[in-house]
């Protein structure tokens, strides 16, 4: 399989579990060499929008238990 993007996807009301997610996938991306989403679900508004991934994605997830 080909991975052809790079999903950073989180729910972080304070910042740790963005800054993890986000270096995890970073460093993904640039060793596949293929570009890096970011999707921030932590406000109300964000969980609204519908999200959905391709095959060809590699969504890489983190949620801060609360």
């Amino acid at each position: 399989m080909n991975i052809n993007k790079v999903k950073a996807i989180y729910f972080s009301p304070v910042g740790n579990t963005k800054t993890t997610v986000e270096r995890i996938a970073a460093q993904l991306a640039a060793v596949l060499q293929v570009p890096l989403d970011v999707i921030d679900f932590t406000l109300p508004a964000a969980r609204a929008a519908g999200y959905a991934m391709a095959a060809d994605e590699l969504g890489v997830f983190g949620v801060q238990n609360i």
